[in-house]
């Protein structure tokens, strides 16, 4: 564990499209408070978290804020629920025990390392003031399996780390009909927006029931996340009213 310790806060993987030592602008919002909240949206693609997200930060009037990439996770201190979240990560990744040739994991794991950065963002956020909006990161997000193996090996501290999460965390299930997803998605990729929406499409006529099956596995994750008794959860369908849900989510935040 200590291996994976120092290997985690020395490694820092460029984000897409930088290179090490630019900053980049996180996908997070950033909002005046006492103390530490994060907001997460969990979700399948084109469903509409981003769109959501700008409208919660426009009614409460959060601002992006920009972290520097790579030199700003140098050193994240990194707690000991993270490090087992990382373990279970890097096992999943792996399909092997944590006893590795380090130098050729570091070296090799370009994808393990750009995800574990993900694990230190959250970190780093969390020891912030203020309320956070996470998009495309976050650690119940981000980590959905790895999370999910510790609920169900279900030891005392891995369970209490977790709640600790949840405590000061808000997460939002966004939803859609699985045939709307698909149409969003299908658009997405004729426009060349992202290159992943393209992959999706490639399915076809099974598109909308990969959609379904994913809409679904998100629904037991946050069941079994909330059978942990802390927590605030909203349920969100972008096809209904989207400012009221925004204003929902406001209100989650200040409760």
């Amino acid at each position: 564990m200590r291996k994976l310790l120092r290997w985690l806060r020395a490694t820092d993987a460029p984000a897409r499209g930088t290179s090490r030592s630019d900053g980049r602008r996180l996908p997070v919002w950033h909002g005046k408070r006492s103390d530490n909240l994060i907001v997460e949206f969990i979700g399948p693609p084109a469903v509409g978290k981003s769109f959501l997200i700008s409208m919660v930060a426009k009614q409460g009037n959060l601002r992006k804020m920009r972290l520097e990439a790579g030199a700003s996770m140098r050193g994240q201190a990194i707690s000991a629920g993270d490090l087992r979240v990382a373990a279970q990560a890097l096992h999943d990744v792996t399909g092997n025990s944590l006893e590795l040739n380090w130098q050729d994991l570091e070296t090799g794991f370009t994808n393990a390392a750009r995800q574990l950065n993900y694990l230190k963002e959250d970190a780093l956020i969390r020891q912030m003031s203020g309320a956070f909006l996470l998009d495309e990161t976050g650690l119940f997000r981000k980590f959905r399996p790895q999370v999910q193996s510790l609920l169900s090996q279900g030891r005392p501290e891995d369970l209490d780390f977790l709640r600790r999460l949840l405590a000061r965390r808000v997460l939002v299930h966004v939803v859609a009909a699985p045939e709307t997803i698909s149409d969003r998605l299908r658009d997405r990729a004729l426009s060349g927006e992202k290159s992943r929406d393209r992959r999706d499409v490639a399915f076809g006529d099974e598109l909308s029931g990969r959609i379904q099956e994913r809409l679904d596995r998100n629904e037991r994750f946050i069941q079994q996340i909330a059978e942990l008794g802390t927590g605030r959860f909203i349920r969100v369908d972008t096809e209904h009213d989207l400012a009221g849900a925004a204003a929902d989510i406001l209100r989650a935040m200040k409760t």
